[in-house]
Order: structure tokens, then C-alpha cells, then sequence
């Protein structure tokens, strides 16, 4: 009875992979210019390419240019393929073009580590008869 719901499992995580590429570098350039925010051109190889700064990964968009997914350099909260995402306290998830942590009822904090402590003050009621 679990097959489907492993299955389904499987399928989300393959296609969450193929938006994240394992490498920071991408594309091809002759100019910083070339590249998109938060990336640099590397032209210390004999092919030039873009590479994202520290921080940042590549992450294809749902935008298209000549008919390619145009590549986004995006801060990388959680890794949806971790099975400790977000400290098992919320989900990792696309928004926006960068994965964030959509915490728990009950958790806060970039990747929901921080529980939430709520305080309510106690109000007494006397009634006569």
C-alpha cells in the first residue's frame, strides 16, 4: 500500500534534484556582464564560464532565454533531498526561486530551528449567585 506514496516520494525528489546543479559553475562567458547576479565569470580555464559567489548556487529557472532555462545564482537555505531538512522540524521548498525552510506549526527560524514559545496571561473570573 506504500508503493505508491514511495513512488510519488521518488519522483518529487528526482525532479527537486534536476533544478539543483551540483556544480557551481554554468553557462559561458566573456564578461562578468555575462553572468547573472551574484556570479562572476571564471576565465581561468581555457573555456570561460559563470560560477556563483560563496553562498549562492545555480538553480534553473522557469524562465527561458533562446529557448533555455536562464540560471539563477540563489542562496541555499535546505537541500530537499536531506533527510534532516529544515532540522526535521518543516519542509524544504521553492520559493521564489531559492529553497527556504516552510517550518512547522510551532518552529521558526531560517531552517526552523528555533521553537516558538507563546506566553498568555491567566485571567480569573469570580461570579456570586
Amino acid at each position: 500500500m506504500r508503493g505508491p506514496q514511495i513512488l510519488l516520494l521518488f519522483i518529487f525528489v528526482v525532479c527537486v534534484k534536476s533544478g539543483i546543479k551540483s556544480k557551481k559553475h554554468f553557462g559561458y562567458c566573456a564578461t562578468d556582464d555575462d553572468c547573472p547576479r551574484n556570479s562572476k565569470c571564471n576565465t581561468a580555464s581555457s573555456y570561460s564560464d559563470c560560477e556563483c559567489d560563496d553562498g549562492f548556487y545555480p538553480y534553473d529557472s522557469d524562465v527561458a532565454a533562446a529557448g533555455e532555462p536562464y540560471t539563477l545564482c540563489t542562496p541555499f537555505v535546505c537541500d530537499p533531498t536531506d533527510p534532516n531538512q529544515c532540522s526535521k522540524n518543516g519542509e524544504c521548498e521553492v520559493k521564489f526561486g531559492r529553497y527556504v525552510c516552510n517550518c512547522k506549526e510551532g518552529f521558526t527560524g531560517e531552517r526552523c530551528e528555533l521553537t516558538i514559545i507563546t506566553t498568555t496571561s491567566k485571567t480569573t473570573m469570580t461570579t456570586t449567585a
